[in-house]
């Protein structure tokens, strides 16, 4: 059982076997591999028995042109007899011709016919005798006492090593049959003894390094490194720094504290202390990077040896293929390097740049394969046709330093990278690209000279320029057919419970049907007996799971049936119709409150010539863990066996579009909800976690293999996402695990499933809590935002109700998430024992790869925190609604001073109106004389007084014939009348000018007939009606006619009350008096009578009647609080219109009289000149209650008669109100 092992890891090597592997090279390996039984050849490779293995083997003269398993790509020079090329990585494989010291193109050359007999040794031969002479080079070089590394593959100090992979190929040197080690090395211990001894004694005969940069030199190799415990490093490389010449002493690995892994009794690995030649080692590499060998990058700060020394490969020109090149030159069309500080960096983004690759697929320009995948755009999480092996060639351009990587977090706090060529990479396409090829690239992202822009807009990708457009295919998922039978492991069931449906039957039906695939698929793994596991997280309740069993009637004698999402909104119709699209469901077992197990079958429509028949095993449960399983009983003319991993990712795709369909047409209203708000409406495309089981994987090899950085990872990474480790569980059973899921190959792969489900269970929630995490941060970035909004909200007259609308809308997500977290919390603790640590040694060590109790810890951490989050978001939105008020009183206020100032200018315009209309009607009169007057005129003629004999005796001599003498009378006479016609205007204006109001919000029950009976004896001037489905208002106004009961005025009284509940709702009354005279009635006064007199009529109760009255009755001042006139010190300020200084009065216990008095001594008039007193508003001082609630400092304006000859009234500012 091999030690659990990351990208190219495994369990460290052992020296022995690291040197029998430096010694023995790849022909002794070969000889092993090829002892195996053939597999079948695909796409006219030929393939050995471990296509991982399967290099150009063969005769090759230098055997550095072999490539070794330890190498990560590639391989050096050869002789140019090269055997058949890599089945499943045809780009690596070893150069031909020439010696060790020239490596060869590194691309696949088409198959050869085998060696004839005898070969082997003429090859031998030749290179034996280059060995002979690279070893008299090697022995001079080290004369000269110097050290360094030869840079170069195939340097001259790999001679040895052909010399001795030649006398293995030759028959001198047999290797036995061997089991592959983690690491891909030799495991034979009498092979590794006998070359560590060979090892040595050439070391003794070669003497110390030479200092010549072309000798032979030492060459460390690191073990592989150890397993990954997070997402794979962008980093190239993994295993050991494989060098062309493997000759030298013994290599000491590139490992700080942790080198070997014996296992201890559970069979995990444990660590144990590094060697001690460590420190000779970080100094050797010191001086291999002051002397110009490969640079080995340590941590300055690791002062304590910790972190693992890091080697920069070098990676030689001819390890590029046409396909590199190609998306090299593809990156340099959108990306630029600024050469100057005032030019622009320009980069492609990762997202436009896997749509390009797929348009150059389909036409024709990159030879890679595509399967869906899903990415998420924007807020979005759409499918989309993604080519992993150009995923993996555009991290191999970041790896090799020709395309640099650049990290962006968007406005949806998404990571985002984005890509641009170096200097380096513009270097190599200038000398590697043909120009044929790259006007193969021109013509997919040039039209009429404009770059092709991507674009994504309403849901779907655009290509387009100024003048073209078209839309893109991406997002097409292609459908394959296929048969599955229901599936739901035995853990989940019920004992005794019925036996689930099976379509093996029918597997025949999806081999005559067809696909919708549009491109050849290159297939380099495949599955046998698959049955796949596919969960997600709901929030689920015990009160979800019963409304769950009610709704599928597990209860009633007929269960089940067809469903549909759809809501049905004329339930007392005859009819009813219902999309295409249905789900039949089947109960197995269930629990009211607890579990509920069933067999779904979708009956969705599909293109035309696909057969998919969907049957699926759902399990929900209290803790919203949801469970799909299916097994798969064939994938287009595959009956269980050989079942393609691009066809599967096909398959998995449609799986989880379907069964999101599904689901929701057996969620309830509520969950459907809580589902758009965290995946904000597409709950479609969801994401989901697999778990993939199969019985057999081909090809079988170590675990550490399939993450090959190449073709093996390219094809997982389409089924489980972005690869994280692989480990050996046993013998014959692999996990894989990824960003999307796991799969579990092997003969004993289902015998843990307990462990498996406790994994799907808390990774659905770990997926489901990194959307709520990300539904936070957009809630963070609303109320971001708002406050903005709030801040500039006099830039928009309509931004209160905007913000009002926004607030509301994110109060109710976050108590949706607030119920989700709860689910979420409450989910963990419901039932722990499916995450406990199974006894058996199998189950502990999946249980430990998959990391369920740290997961586990995980969640728990991470569901609080967010609830602190939340808690932060809800207080903002409660300090952003608070702002909210805040800026709605402060309009509200401006808007009552608004209103304010206008009543004021109308009540002036008013009183200018009430003059102006007392002069029109003293008009009307003088009109009305003169009218008469000619009428007279025109009866008699032209007749005058003066005409008469008395009026020439008594007028017309004495008056009119003395000169200047008539006229004098005329003047007195027009005095007379004029100064007549201003007395009776003021006295006109006298008797209205002075005005009681009181306005009393009542709200009292009121016996409306009574009412009706109060009113018939009123005289009504007016009634107005206004009446809805809740009230029916009614006004009615009218004027007293018994001036003796109201102290001699005659107040308008106004009623409003509501005629539909009999309430008396608010009350207005108004007295007109002489302005110049005191009033001889207060509006409290005023009031009492009013509500007296309804009291009399029966229309009020006594209760409420002295209810109102006493509500509204003005505070009586005590005498403690009266200020004499003596001991004033403050006073009251006075003016008069024209004048823009005031006057001050002293202030103490007054009464109106006395006010007057000081007043008219101020102004140096007589007391009856000040006709009136206003305090601000236009609120009239008229009594002495008035004057005892004046407080200090209010500016009063008063009208004094003939003052300055003219009488006005000045609108006067306190600024306190009393």
């Amino acid at each position: 059982m091999s030690a659990p092992a990351g990208r190219g890891g495994g369990r460290a090597p052992s020296m022995a076997e690291q040197l029998a592997a430096m010694r023995g090279g790849n022909a002794a390996y070969g000889a092993a591999a090829t002892a195996t039984a053939p597999s079948p050849s695909r796409a006219g490779f030929t393939t050995s028995a471990n296509p991982m293995y399967d290099v150009e083997d063969g005769d090759r003269g230098g055997a550095e042109g072999d490539r070794s398993p330890l190498l990560p790509r590639g391989g050096s020079g050869g002789d140019g007899a090269s055997g058949s090329p890599q089945t499943l990585s045809p780009r690596r494989g070893g150069g031909g011709g020439g010696s060790g010291d020239d490596a060869g193109p590194g691309v696949a050359r088409p198959p050869r016919p085998a060696a004839a007999p005898g070969s082997t040794n003429r090859f031998a031969a030749a290179a034996a005798e280059r060995a002979r002479l690279a070893a008299e080079r090697a022995h001079q070089d080290a004369a000269n006492d110097a050290s360094g590394f030869d840079s170069a593959r195939g340097g001259r100090g790999a001679a040895q090593s052909n010399a001795s992979r030649a006398t293995s190929r030759s028959g001198s040197v047999v290797s036995e049959p061997h089991s592959q080690s983690a690491g891909g090395v030799l495991r034979d211990p009498q092979t590794a003894a006998a070359a560590t001894t060979q090892q040595q004694q050439q070391q003794q005969q070669r003497g110390p390094p030479s200092s010549q940069g072309g000798g032979s030199q030492q060459r460390s190799r690191p073990p592989p490194p150890p397993p990954r415990s997070g997402p794979p490093s962008t980093t190239s490389g993994g295993g050991w720094a494989a060098p062309s010449d493997m000759m030298g002493p013994p290599l000491v690995p590139m490992m700080a504290r942790e080198t070997h892994f014996p296992m201890d009794t559970r069979g995990l690995s444990k660590p144990m202390p590094a060697p001690t030649g460590y420190t000779a080692f970080t100094a050797a590499t010191a001086t291999a990077n002051a002397t110009g060998g490969p640079v080995a990058v340590v941590d300055p700060f690791d002062d304590k040896n910790v972190l693992a020394v890091k080697k920069k490969e070098e990676i030689s020109d001819d390890f590029w293929t046409i396909n590199h090149m190609k998306l090299l030159y593809l990156i340099s069309k959108y990306s630029h390097c600024a050469q100057t500080v005032h030019e622009k960096e320009r980069w492609i983004r990762k997202l436009p740049m896997l749509v390009l690759l797929y348009e150059g697929i389909i036409s024709n320009v990159f030879e890679y394969d595509y399967a869906p995948a899903s990415e998420v755009v924007e807020t979005t999480r759409v499918y989309m046709n993604v080519t992993q092996e150009g995923k993996d060639d555009l991290d191999d351009l970041v790896e090799g330093k020709l395309v640099k990587g650049l990290r962006l977090s968007t406005k949806e706090h998404q990571s985002v990278t984005a890509y641009q060529i170096s200097p380096s990479g513009l270097q190599l396409i200038s000398k590697r690209l043909p120009d044929e090829e790259r006007q193969l690239v021109d013509d997919l992202c040039v039209v009429d000279g404009k770059l092709l822009q991507v674009v994504w807009e309403e849901d779907k990708f655009l290509l387009r320029t100024m003048t073209f457009s078209r839309e893109s295919s991406i997002t097409d998922a292609e459908d394959v057919s296929y048969v599955v039978s229901p599936y739901l492991p035995r853990s989940l069931r019920r004992v005794g419970g019925p036996v689930m449906s099976s379509n093996a039957h029918r597997a025949s039906e999806s081999a005559s049907k067809e696909s919708t695939i549009r491109d050849d698929l290159d297939e380099v793994i495949t599955l046998s007996n698959v049955t796949i596991l596919i969960g997600e997280w709901i929030p689920f309740g015990a009160n979800q799971v019963v409304e769950l069993n009610l709704k599928l009637g597990s209860n009633e004698r007929c269960q089940g049936g067809y469903f549909t999402a759809q809501v049905d909104d004329d339930s007392t119709n005859t009819q009813c119709e219902v999309p295409t699209g249905l789900t039949s469901v089947q109960i197995l077992d269930h629990d009211m409150t607890r579990f509920t197990n069933l067999e779904a079958e979708v009956y969705y429509p599909e293109e035309d010539g696909v057969v998919q028949i969907e049957h699926f095993g759902i399990h929900t449960r209290m803790d919203g863990t949801v469970v799909y399983g299916l097994m798969i009983e064939s994938v287009m003319d595959r009956i269980l066996e050989n079942i393609s991993l691009d066809n599967l990712a096909r398959l998995l795709v449609d799986v989880h579009v379907d069964s999101s369909r599904m689901m929701e047409s057996l969620l309830s209203n509520h969950q459907r909800d809580l589902l758009d708000m965290i995946f904000l409406g597409n709950t479609g495309n969801r994401p989901k976690v697999n778990v993939i089981i199969a019985d057999r994987v081909v090809p079988k090899q170590a675990a550490e293999r399939y993450l090959d950085k190449d073709a093996f990872e390219n094809e997982i990474r389409q089924v489980i996402g972005d690869t994280y480790e692989a480990h050996d569980l046993g013998e014959n059973d692999v996990v894989i695990t990824g960003s999307h899921g796991i799969m579990l190959v092997g003969p004993h792969s289902k015998m843990q499933e307990g462990v498996m489900l406790a994994f799907l269970s808390l990774r659905s929630r770990d997926v489901f809590v990194q959307n709520v995490f990300n539904r936070l941060f957009i809630i963070d970035d609303v109320l971001k935002t708002t406050r903005t909004s709030i801040a500039t909200y006099e830039q928009d007259p309509n931004s209160v109700p905007k913000i009002r609308a926004v607030l509301s809308e994110t109060s109710k997500d976050i108590i949706l998430l607030e119920e989700v977290l709860l689910y979420l919390h409450e989910s963990l603790e419901q039932d722990t024992s499916i995450y406990a640590e199974p006894v058996d040694e199998a189950g502990y060590k999946l249980y430990q790869v998959l990391k369920v109790k740290l997961i586990l810890n995980d969640l728990q951490i991470r569901i609080s925190d967010m609830q602190k989050v939340l808690k932060g978001s809800r207080h903002e939105v409660n300090g952003l609604r608070s702002m909210t008020d805040t800026i709605a009183e402060t309009q509200m206020f401006r808007l009552q001073e608004e209103i304010r100032g206008n009543s004021s200018d109308m009540l002036h315009q008013l009183k200018v109106n009430e003059r102006a209309a007392t002069s029109m009607d003293m008009l009307q009169i003088l009109f009305a004389g003169l009218l008469a007057f000619a009428i007279l005129d025109r009866v008699t003629g032209e007749w005058t007084v003066v005409h008469t004999t008395w009026a020439r005796e008594f007028i017309v001599e004495p008056f009119m014939n003395k000169p200047m003498l008539w006229f004098l009378i005329s003047m007195v006479a027009w005095f007379l009348v004029g100064r007549t016609v201003f007395w009776a205007m003021a006295e006109t204006l006298d008797k209205t000018g002075g005005v009681i109001t009181f306005r009393v919000k009542v709200n009292k029950a009121i016996d409306l007939n009574a009412l009706d009976a109060y009113l018939s004896r009123k005289a009504v001037t007016s009634e107005d009606g206004d009446a809805d489905s809740l009230n029916a208002n009614q006004k009615v106004s009218w004027v007293e006619k018994d001036a003796a009961k109201w102290e001699g005025y005659k107040p308008k009284i106004e009623m409003n009350y509501d005629l539909k509940f009999g309430f008396l709702l608010t009350v207005y009354l108004q007295v007109s008096r002489r302005a110049s005279k005191p009033a001889k009635l207060r509006p409290e006064t005023l009031k009492m009578r009013f509500f007296t007199e309804l009291q009399e009529a029966g229309i009020m109760a006594p209760d409420d009647a002295a209810e109102v009255i006493d509500n509204t009755r003005r505070r009586q001042t005590r005498d403690d609080e009266m200020v004499s006139v003596e001991d004033a010190t403050v006073f009251l300020k006075v003016r008069v219109p024209g004048e823009r200084h005031y006057r001050e009065i002293p202030f103490g216990r007054q009464s109106y009289l006395e006010l007057r008095e000081e007043i008219a001594h101020k102004f140096e008039c007589k007391p009856v000149h000040v006709v009136q007193v206003f305090k601000e508003p236009d609120i009239l001082i008229a009594d002495d209650d008035d004057v005892s609630r004046l407080k200090p400092g209010t500016i009063l304006e008063v009208n004094i008669k003939n003052y300055k000859g003219v009488e006005k009234k000045l609108i006067g500012e306190g600024p306190e109100d009393y």
